[in-house]
C-alpha cells in the first residue's frame, strides 16, 4: 500500500516527460518541442524545451516556456527573420521569444510583458509607468519589415475603478545586444 501512495504522488505531482512534438519552421527546419508535465496542488503547467538538430545529429537546445494547458502548440509561432529562426511562445502573461542563427551558433532569448513597458522610455512618454498593474499578457502578432509586432492587454491602477487596455506596440531585435527596442506605439483601446 505504502509503495503505490509513493507512485501516485510521484505520478500527481512529479515531473515527467509525456510526448515530443515537431514543428516546422516556413523553411522546413524542424523544430522538436520536448513536453514535460509536471503538477502541484494549485496547477497543471507544461514544460516545453525546444531544441533543433545540429550539423553532427546533436541537439541544440534553444530554451523553453511554460504553458498552463495541453494546447500549447496553438500558443507558438515559427518565424525566419534575417538569417534568424524565430520561437514566439505566447505564455500565460507574457511572450516568450527565442531566437536561433545556425551559421553563427547563437540564440537570444527575451520575454515580452506588460510590465515591461514601465521601462521603456517610448511608451512613458505617453503613459504613466507606475499605474500599470502586474496582470496582463503580451503575445506576438507578426514579424513584418523587420519589425515585430507585439500586442499587450493590461490592466491601469491598483485600486477600484480599474481600466482595462490592449495596446500593439512594434520593436524592432537589436541583434547585438539581444534587446528589442521599441519603434511604433500604437493608440491603445479601452476594453
Amino acid at each position: 500500500m505504502g509503495a503505490g501512495l509513493v507512485w501516485v504522488a510521484k505520478s500527481a505531482f512529479g515531473t515527467q516527460h509525456t510526448r515530443t512534438v515537431a514543428l516546422e519552421f516556413p523553411s522546413g527546419l524542424p523544430l522538436l518541442c520536448h513536453e514535460y508535465h509536471s503538477a502541484d496542488l494549485a496547477a497543471v503547467f507544461y514544460t516545453v524545451k525546444f531544441a533543433v538538430d545540429g550539423a553532427d545529429q546533436k541537439e541544440i537546445h534553444l530554451g523553453q516556456a511554460t504553458f498552463h494547458d495541453q494546447d500549447w502548440a496553438s500558443r507558438i509561432m515559427l518565424l525566419e527573420y534575417d538569417g534568424w529562426y524565430v520561437v514566439a511562445a505566447n505564455e500565460q502573461y507574457g511572450s516568450k521569444v527565442i531566437m536561433y542563427n545556425a551559421e553563427i551558433n547563437q540564440t537570444k532569448d527575451t520575454v515580452l510583458s506588460p510590465l515591461n513597458l514601465r521601462s521603456d522610455s517610448l511608451w512613458k512618454q505617453t503613459s504613466d509607468p507606475l499605474s500599470i498593474h502586474n496582470t496582463g499578457t503580451a503575445s506576438v502578432d507578426s514579424i513584418v519589415g523587420g519589425l515585430f509586432y507585439v500586442s499587450y492587454a493590461y490592466r491601469i491602477g491598483h485600486d477600484d475603478p480599474f481600466e482595462f487596455y490592449t495596446q500593439t506596440i512594434a520593436h524592432q531585435f537589436d541583434l547585438e545586444t539581444g534587446l528589442f527596442d521599441t519603434r511604433r506605439i500604437f493608440d491603445r483601446i479601452e476594453k
